[in-house]
């Protein structure tokens, strides 16, 4: 986004001039409003990075989402709302002849207040500058200069009305003011720190949740590839295949179904019956406390011998 000039120092088409570094920007910093042709309510975004530079004052439009800010911006983006026009407060006016400049037929405003920024599409010169009082009604500068008592009397209520909005008492002076907008401006700055750290926090958090999800989501597919490659199951390449389709599709199931298949014994396991010559004469109880895991797979394997060992333990034959 292109930057704007907001004002300059030059002389402007109806012979007064600005004074760029005698801008007061406290109470524009509060409410930063942008509006299109100074149409109170028809806010169309903000002017953000305000800079007074030596002769003149910049800023950067930024476009709200509505339609009248997206026409605007396309309107600005595209080279065909190009002026900007702002709306000046005086605060303080000087006809000291060292300060004109040529060409300059009326007053030098040396120290105002910005109240408002807008988007024209025809300003009233170069640059656009709109003179208000504190009612936004426009003003001249011939009347301001010549009636100082009436800016008395203006200041007076902008005074009071600043002071209504910083709530402070009637009493306090320009200093106590400056401090409590300084005191708002610091608490903005501050929540907005507050708000990146917090936001720099859970972006931190979200990356280390997502590693920690993918550790034990390679975890536990390692482990189910484990099951898969125990050779008691016995599973073909084909059938792993199959496991894995299933695993990611449905991992918890996938899991229950390869653990509920049967296993089965080789001869050569260290407690293989076959080669373990005091297995075998080990009773029905000795099973249970010694191996009760072997004894659930010879219930499944040999049943007959199961049988046997069962009905010397119980008298009886057991339910398979």
């Amino acid at each position: 986004m292109k930057r704007i000039i907001l004002t300059t120092d030059s002389v402007n088409a109806y012979g007064y001039r600005v004074i760029s570094k005698g801008a007061d920007l406290s109470l524009y910093d509060v409410n930063p409003v942008m509006l299109y042709m100074h149409i109170r309510g028809l806010i169309i975004g903000k002017m953000s990075d305000i800079k007074v530079e030596k002769d003149k004052i910049t800023g950067m439009p930024e476009f709200a989402e509505t339609d009248k800010g997206k026409e605007c911006k396309y309107l600005y983006e595209n080279g065909m709302l190009n002026m900007a026009s702002i709306w000046v407060h005086p605060i303080e006016v000087s006809d000291d002849p060292k300060l004109k400049l040529e060409g300059q037929t009326l007053a030098t405003i040396t120290k105002w207040l910005l109240k408002e920024t807008s988007l024209v599409d025809v300003g009233g010169n170069l640059d656009a500058i709109k003179l208000v009082d504190e009612h936004n009604n426009e003003l001249k500068l011939t009347d301001v200069f010549k009636k100082p008592e009436l800016d008395q009397t203006q200041n007076k209520k902008m005074n009071k009305e600043l002071l209504e909005l910083l709530k402070l008492s009637a009493e306090a002076d320009e200093s106590a003011m400056m401090t409590a907008v300084k005191t708002v401006l610091s608490e903005r700055d501050t929540a907005l720190g507050k708000i990146t750290a917090l936001e720099g926090e859970v972006t931190t958090l979200k990356t280390e949740k997502k590693g920690l999800e993918d550790k034990l989501s390679a975890d536990e597919k390692a482990g189910f590839q484990k099951l898969l490659d125990d050779p008691k199951r016995k599973l073909t390449d084909d059938q792993k295949k199959t496991f894995l389709k299933l695993y990611d599709a449905d991992a918890k199931s996938a899991t229950e179904a390869v653990k509920a298949l049967p296993t089965y014994k080789n001869l050569s396991d260290d407690n293989s019956d076959e080669v373990n010559e005091e297995r075998k004469a080990w009773t029905f109880e000795e099973y249970t406390k010694k191996d009760s895991k072997a004894l659930a797979a010879m219930k499944l394997s040999d049943p007959d011998k199961y049988k046997v060992l069962f009905k010397k333990q119980y008298g009886v034959e057991p339910k398979l």
